[in-house]
């Protein structure tokens, strides 16, 4: 009780401390937190919420709240309402104590004096229970100094700057990461799994370790998401996505871009002849095949027929192999030898569709999730401060 009474009294004399204790009573268990300070006979309060608390509501309870006090040394009174972690108010208000009219201001206002930049320069209060107050009889104050406001916009625009850099810095990284763990895979592949005698050739035409996507774009997913921390709220979360949107094609074309480098190295040693000479003999075989050439040609024909001739020989056979083995299993299935290369080429783009697709929902998932998480860590350093500010 003596307690009580206690803050009760410094309350009335006007100890932004005290009136904050006794605010948060009865606001924190409707997860409003309030933060107080004095300046000038201007009582500022700041309420702040997972969403910025209704207005109406702070206005009436706090005038009431004050009208109840009526403490000293307080003449006006500002409240500014807004989210937790945020920087600016969502709305702004104030009143003087012996008048019944609030001056509201929109949250498209120009700021006012009363703005955070003057609330965080306000007056601190120590606690009551500070050992300094009741030795010293005095009030603590801190010292400030004025920054000109053209070094303030420098600095704002350097830290723009330097947090851009390291955003493309670590997107750079997390794509060079993506693209080596897909690199290094298909190296085990072709060595080890594709040499397998008939499980590899199944291994190869469904692309087993593309299966690998889950791993390597829940990393990207993820990575770009908690990387937006470093980008400006408005347009961060746009970047990032416009890059994953980018990367995900591109860090799927991985495996085939290898496997057609390979391919045309492989040709080369086979046939003795430089790498530009098995390009040019390649880029005759996929244009007679699939009108294409080059890594395009190369895509399309393999969608259709994964195993690929490593031969000249063996280009100008292949449309007599692919004969014999479409009328095999035309005779094993009873299906037409037409139906059957149809059901090759659907099959082989819907194995690819498949593995794009659980790319890219992965790599959303764990994208929303790197933010979720970037926000809750926000939230926590945000509420810490404001925990270390009222003390």
């Amino acid at each position: 009780m003596k307690t009580q009474a206690s803050i009760l009294d410094f309350a009335k004399q006007g100890n932004p401390h005290a009136i904050k204790t006794l605010m948060n009573r009865s606001l924190k268990p409707k997860g409003i937190n309030i933060r107080v300070s004095l300046k000038d006979e201007c009582l500022v309060v700041i309420a702040e919420a997972s969403q910025p608390p209704e207005q109406s509501f702070m206005i009436n309870f706090i005038r009431k709240k004050l009208a109840n006090l009526n403490p000293q040394s307080v003449k006006r009174v500002v409240i500014q309402g807004r989210s937790m972690g945020s920087t600016y108010p969502a709305w702004r208000a104030g009143f003087d104590l012996n008048t019944k009219v609030a001056v509201v201001k929109p949250r498209n206002s120009e700021p006012s004096i009363f703005n955070a930049e003057t609330i965080l320069q306000a007056e601190e209060i120590p606690p009551l229970n500070s050992s300094e107050t009741r030795k010293n009889g005095r009030k603590r104050r801190k010292i400030f100094i004025t920054i000109p406001k053209y070094i303030k916009v420098f600095l704002v625009f350097l830290r723009f700057v330097l947090a851009s850099l390291l955003y493309v810095i670590c997107a750079v990284s997390l794509a060079a990461i993506a693209v080596s763990m897909k690199l290094v895979a298909i190296w085990q592949a072709e060595q080890y799994f594709y040499n397998i005698q008939i499980v590899g050739e199944i291994f190869r035409a469904v692309e087993i370790i593309e299966l690998l996507n889950v791993l390597v774009f829940a990393i990207v997913g993820m990575g770009f998401g908690v990387i937006t921390a470093l980008l400006p709220r408005n347009i961060g979360r746009q970047i990032s996505a416009i890059f994953l949107i980018i990367l995900i094609p591109l860090i799927c074309c991985t495996t085939d871009l290898y496997r057609y480098d390979n391919w045309l190295r492989e040709i080369s040693e086979r046939e003795k002849i430089s790498y530009s000479e098995a390009q040019q003999i390649t880029n005759s075989f996929l244009k007679n095949r699939v009108g294409q050439q080059g890594f395009l040609g190369f895509y399309l024909h393999t969608a259709e027929f994964p195993v690929l001739p490593t031969r000249k020989a063996q280009m100008q056979d292949v449309a007599v192999q692919e004969e014999k083995i479409t009328s095999k299993f035309a005779t094993v299935t009873g299906i037409t030898p037409q139906n059957v290369t149809i059901l090759f080429t659907i099959s082989g783009w819907a194995i690819r569709t498949f593995y794009f697709l659980v790319a890219a929902f992965t790599s959303a998932t764990h994208f929303r999730e790197g933010l979720k998480q970037i926000a809750r860590l926000s939230q926590a350093q945000a509420e810490g401060e404001s925990d270390h500010k009222s003390v």
